[in-house]
């Protein structure tokens, strides 16, 4: 009895083992989900957050590689980029990298005129007469092309011009981490771990109890 009962328990450990291998496995599985960083740019605009989802593919990344985005720009002109949006388009060009953990951008190499790195959110959406008269160009550009940093920029154009109303740009190093990804798979794993303890513990109770 006490043999079974140790079996028993063996393989309740075995199984929460193989359970929490597979939930993080399927937690990379088909999508993966990045959370963008954070980055304060010039003029008082800031990317505050949002997300890009691939189809989990690694390596360089292709613009049909992006199922899903929201990036959100605050400022005297904030917009929030999303494939709902009039025009909404992705573009990339040379190495964006994807891992299982971040999206990175590198410098393009000296000399390199086109393609040159770049990652690029684009709308064409009109969503306040008061700020644009006509249609407005909107786009957050990770930017390799610059001889010393990758370039972050915001720009908000009326097409009536051509001219920038709103414009903002920053350095910011190179390579540049454009979205990680978070890891709710470790508290996962620590809840699965607790459950296996627990079940572990009253499967040793219940031996003591009927011995």
């Amino acid at each position: 009895m006490h043999q079974l009962s140790r079996i028993h328990t063996r393989h309740i450990a075995l199984f929460c083992v193989i359970l929490s291998l597979t939930v993080v496995e399927t937690t990379h599985a088909d999508t993966v989900r990045y959370n963008v960083e954070p980055v304060t740019l010039a003029h008082d605009y800031a990317i505050t957050g949002g997300f890009i989802e691939t189809n989990g593919t690694m390596g360089p990344l292709a613009a049909s590689d992006i199922t899903d985005y929201e990036i959100n720009v605050a400022g005297s002109l904030p917009f929030v980029f999303q494939p709902v949006k009039h025009g909404a388009k992705v573009f990339i060009e040379g190495n964006v990298l994807a891992s299982a953990e971040t999206i990175t951008i590198s410098r393009s190499e000296i000399g390199q005129v086109f393609p040159f790195n770049y990652l690029l959110f684009f709308a064409n959406d009109d969503n306040d007469d008061s700020l644009c008269s006509g249609d407005c160009l909107q786009h957050i550009w990770w930017n390799g092309r610059d001889k010393d940093d990758v370039y972050i920029l915001y720009n908000y154009v009326d097409t009536i011009d051509g001219d920038p109303d709103e414009f903002s740009n920053i350095g910011k190093g190179n390579p540049v981490v454009i979205a990680t990804v978070p890891e709710p798979s470790t508290a996962i794993l620590l809840l699965f771990g607790l459950a296996c303890l627990v079940a572990c513990a009253w499967r040793r109770r219940r031996r003591l109890v009927y011995s």
